[in-house]
């Protein structure tokens, strides 16, 4: 007979860890609710990470971040909950404690430059938002402004490049799967707006509500779509790849917004230039050929939508696409949409030359600017909210993503995979355009599926950077 060991006080404390338990759990049930239900769902959030494995997990929130509107959510009391930036922010806490205390086997890749940039800018963003914090009174800081925007809804988001480089591209089929998903949901993200207006007879897709439902959210990720499918199409000879680049096209010619239009005509170009140089010698001049007459026609079938849906108007925009807007260059004060960049970005120095090297901080407040609404200028948010220190911790990890990119051309010959191929030789231009578009567009900062987006093409280039390296050093092995 095995006599069990009593040990009296391990037991009392359980006893009060429950005793604590019930207590907290009866205070939230009559003062939060609300507080009772976010912890109810990271507790479930934990239990999911601990026991479902980390790739379906993050296939699951790319889907739901590439698909939802900005503004989905509910009230709780007052505070404005979107349901989105709540489930980043369990997951990352949940897989924290399952990383630390649940032992499982996992593959993890080793750091590598792009990860190592990445995290240099998280620690900036956390420098930065302690600057805010401790510059600004803390009562103005609500849920619903300064961290909702700057935090939630931000760089932090960077840290999939992380999560997704060293945990889930572990093979080729992962890396796979989840390039599907992101093309599947954001297809469907498409396809249920073009459903919706032609159902409501609308004009154009509207621009509502000062939260960027379409434009602001999911153009600049729906513009890089379009770039991955047409570039398929051309490596695959598979039609759907086009039918899919065709309903890109046909989304931002109706979304009335010129910059992702213009991007789409400098992506197809840049593809068929890529892909015309990896073609046998004797036969690149035709396929370019081919691919300028794909180009062509898809510019004529937009401007064609474009006359159709809106005579008046749209004739006059096209033509400002190639003419005024080449202008403004010269003379800003030509285009009020530029010209609104360039006094938004005026005011966001003010703030900027406060403190030049970390800006004025994060957790501030959610207007960047005094006389508008909202800073559409990356330059400016970024300069005027993390300083020189910040611009030049983010813009590291897009270089070097531009870099190391361009370095795999010579070896995707090699690569089996249509999507991994595609995906290595449209990321450089990705990361250019989203640069680029800077001082036109917030989206490189705070667009969640335009983050996303470049995380994704992030995390695959390392990991196939890392692939090559290793498949080389055990060639000079062998040798």
């Amino acid at each position: 007979m095995t006599r069990t060991s009593y040990n009296p006080v391990k037991k009392i404390l359980l006893a009060i860890l429950l005793l604590a338990g019930m207590v907290a759990f009866i205070y939230l049930f009559v003062k939060m609710k609300f507080l009772l239900i976010l912890s109810a769902v990271a507790l479930t959030g934990v239990l999911s990470i601990i026991f479902i494995p980390y790739e379906y997990i993050a296939l699951f929130f790319i889907a739901q971040v590439v698909f939802l509107k900005v503004v989905s959510g509910f009230r709780i009391m007052d505070v404005f909950v979107n349901y989105i930036e709540v489930t980043f922010l369990i997951f990352l806490g949940s897989f924290a404690l399952s990383f630390l205390f649940y032992k499982r086997s996992i593959q993890v890749k080793k750091f590598g430059l792009i990860e190592i940039f990445v995290l240099i800018l998280l620690v900036f963003v956390v420098i930065s938002a302690i600057v805010g914090i401790l510059n600004y009174p803390t009562n103005d800081l609500s849920f619903s402004k300064a961290f909702r925007t700057d935090l939630f809804r931000g760089p932090m988001y960077y840290v999939w490049a992380i999560f997704l480089s060293l945990l889930v591209f572990k093979d080729d089929k992962w890396v796979e799967r989840t390039i599907t998903v992101w093309v599947v949901f954001l297809t469907a993200h498409i396809v249920s707006y073009l459903i919706d207006f032609v159902i409501t007879g609308s004009r154009a897709i509207v621009i509502e509500h000062g939260a960027f439902l379409d434009w602001g959210c999911h153009l600049q990720a729906i513009s890089y779509l379009f770039a991955f499918s047409f570039l398929m199409n051309m490596i695959s000879k598979k039609r759907f790849w086009i039918i899919i680049a065709s309903v890109c096209l046909l989304f931002l010619t109706i979304s009335r917004s010129r910059t992702p239009v213009v991007a789409c005509i400098i992506f197809a170009l840049y593809v068929i230039s890529v892909i015309s140089i990896m073609q046998p010698k004797g036969t690149r001049l035709k396929f370019f050929a081919k691919g300028l007459i794909y180009v062509c026609v898809g510019i004529a079938l937009a401007a064609f939508i474009m006359l159709f849906l809106f005579p008046d108007e749209r004739l006059k925009l096209l033509l400002r696409i190639f003419f005024i807007r080449a202008e403004t260059f010269q003379a800003l004060s030509a285009d009020p949409a530029l010209n609104s960049r360039k006094l938004q970005m005026i005011e966001a120095m003010e703030y900027f030359r406060q403190n030049i090297w970390l800006g004025h901080g994060f957790g501030t407040y959610y207007l960047t600017t005094r006389k508008m609404f909202f800073v559409d200028n990356f330059y400016g948010v970024i300069l005027s909210k993390m300083g020189i220190l910040g611009l030049v911790s983010l813009l590291s990890f897009y270089f070097m993503g531009v870099l190391l990119a361009i370095k795999q051309f010579g070896k995707v010959k090699y690569i089996k995979s249509d999507l991994i191929k595609a995906g290595i030789l449209i990321a450089p231009i990705i990361f250019i355009m989203a640069l680029a578009a800077g001082y036109t567009v917030s989206h490189p900062f705070y667009s969640k599926s335009t983050i996303i987006t470049v995380c994704i093409f992030l995390a695959l280039v390392s990991n196939q950077w890392e692939k090559n390296n290793q498949i080389q050093k055990e060639q000079q092995v062998d040798q």
